[in-house]
């Protein structure tokens, strides 16, 4: 668009934590992140210095999205398991509404509900090569697919729940009854398994 730029995590001033990074961006920018372990929480529990907790990266434009991504496909991975006296995350994407947004080769798992869900209707929001382990319901994961097909340990590993959202070359793995779901949504699913 010609005022966008492509930052680097960690350094001239962007920070290294990737909620806060993402949510400080000015609109149309990419942000890359080096590849690694990022735990959800970082100073505390459920704090999500790593993930969104109903907040999203800056909106971009119909020019120009906003864009978090992995240095490597695959190599940043948002971590939920308990570390450091700090126990085991609810979540780790739940991003609210947001517009033009895209969100790029990145990893979740190891969190107690969905990996990645939205709130709010999202306008052409793009998750491409992301991967996201099932979660349970209720902080009870599932143990098998017998006790995922009954629904009572089971979230989608992904969702997006209104608008325009597409999920492209993404993937889900583990026990869940739904692996990747949109509801009440206008957008597609491009998925290669």
């Amino acid at each position: 668009s010609g005022t966008s730029r492509l930052r680097i995590a960690g350094e001239g001033g962007v920070s290294q934590y990737i909620s806060r990074a993402a949510t400080s961006m000015t609109s149309g920018d990419t942000i890359v992140f080096a590849d690694g372990n990022y735990p959800v929480s970082v100073t505390g529990n459920e704090s999500y210095e790593n993930a969104f907790n109903r907040s999203a990266p800056t909106n971009g434009t119909s020019d120009q999205f906003s864009t978090i991504i992995s240095r490597n496909p695959g190599g940043v991975v948002i971590n939920g398991e308990a570390h450091s006296g700090i126990g085991k995350q609810k979540k780790a994407f739940e991003l609210g509404a947001n517009s033009y947004v895209a969100i790029v080769g990145f990893v979740v798992k190891n969190v107690q509900r969905e990996s990645l869900t939205t709130r709010g209707t999202n306008t052409h929001l793009l998750l491409d090569f992301v991967g996201a382990a099932g979660a349970g319901t209720y902080g009870r994961a599932c143990a098998n697919f017998s006790d995922a097909g009954s629904g009572e340990c089971s979230n989608a590993g992904m969702r997006i729940n209104g608008g325009t959202g597409m999920f492209q070359h993404s993937y889900d793995w583990g026990h869940n009854r739904y692996g990747i779901m949109t509801n009440r949504t206008d957008g597609s699913i491009d998925v290669h398994s």
